[in-house]
């Protein structure tokens, strides 16, 4: 509450730059062979970063989605420089962690993409002050529920969904599933 707005931007880009950086040690992990994990413990087949656990990673690499979103559309509408070049460089940030997001393999990070996309879209229009109207908070659900639907019930699933799934003992999982839905 009585941070100022440098220790807050601080904050910020702290939080982005340690997200680029666990992004490229999750890289790192999956292409060292069971290498470079700091834990004995940890889901050793994903870009966990400094986490022991998938699911952590990519709770941290989605929350930082809205505050790139935040930060571009803050930066053009402020006017600076060069008027384009806070909003390529926020996508390119943006794209880097959804990338992120995908090399994790989480399927809860996966299933929270697309809401966090939408989100972070509102949060980008509310930033360069366009107002959010509820055509557009609508039509984000219905493309993120189709899609969801498309990964689930597509063609695709066999792709994401069941290798995801089969990585995992399937007593702990495909169980817990039943019982909740139950």
């Amino acid at each position: 509450l009585h941070a100022t707005k440098a220790s807050r931007d601080a904050a910020v880009v702290t939080l982005l730059a340690m997200i680029v950086i666990e992004i490229a040690l999750g890289a790192l992990q999956l292409t060292g062979g069971g290498r470079n994990y700091f834990y004995e413990i940890t889901n050793a087949s994903s870009a966990v970063g400094f986490f022991a656990n998938a699911n952590h990673m990519a709770t941290l690499l989605l929350v930082g989605l809205p505050y790139v979103a935040a930060v571009g559309g803050a930066r053009s509408s402020a006017g600076r420089s060069r008027r384009g070049q806070p909003v390529w460089l926020a996508l390119a940030l943006f794209m880097v962690i959804a990338l992120g997001v995908l090399l994790n393999g989480s399927i809860a990070g996966l299933g929270l993409l697309l809401p966090a996309v939408g989100g972070s879209y509102l949060v980008y229009r509310h930033a360069i002050g366009r107002p959010v109207r509820g055509v557009i908070v609508l039509a984000i659900a219905v493309i993120g529920v189709l899609l969801l639907a498309y990964l689930v019930l597509g063609p695709l699933r066999a792709q994401f969904l069941d290798r995801s799934l089969s990585n995992f003992d399937p007593t702990r999982r495909r169980t817990s599933w039943v019982v909740t839905a139950l």
